[in-house]
């Protein structure tokens, strides 16, 4: 099992970030290879709900379903991805720092399958970079007056 975390601070408070993060159709704004995130369950979002995250991985088309497996409102929601090369676990949470504005913590665990585990120093390399990366486009775009796209 691979795990990566990162962690940035935004100038948002914890709850327009956490709203922001629990709706899953901004992920392509901010996250590294997504094209399209949709629901395929029933609003409201929460624990057990479901949707199709579309992109790419390693140059080539990808669409993975996801679930959220654990959701606590204003600060913590917990995916997993699985099918495919890699099984993914996503937790952020979101917590607030002394000055009221909010601090993303990312953490990632991969299970890479197949030919991927001959790879996974790779696969931890990449992923350390990917979500290092996505953290810190998630505070530019909510740096922005109106990030929701």
């Amino acid at each position: 099992m691979i795990e990566v975390q990162s962690s940035i601070d935004v100038d948002r408070t914890p709850v327009e970030v956490f709203d922001f993060l629990a709706d899953f159709s901004n992920n392509a704004a901010w996250q590294a290879g997504v094209t399209r995130c949709t629901e395929t369950s029933p609003p409201p979002v929460g624990q057990g709900s479901t949707f199709l995250q579309e992109g790419f991985v390693l140059g080539r088309r990808s669409t993975t379903p996801v679930e959220v497996i654990e959701f606590e409102p204003d600060y913590r929601i917990r995916t997993k991805a699985a099918g495919g090369s890699i099984a993914i676990e996503v937790i952020r949470e979101v917590s607030r720092r002394a000055d009221g504005k909010a601090k993303v913590r990312s953490t990632v665990r991969a299970e890479p399958q197949g030919w991927f585990m001959v790879l996974a120093f790779a696969v931890r390399w990449g992923l350390r970079s990917v979500v290092r990366g996505d953290c810190r486009r998630l505070a530019r775009l909510l740096a922005q007056d109106n990030p929701t796209l």
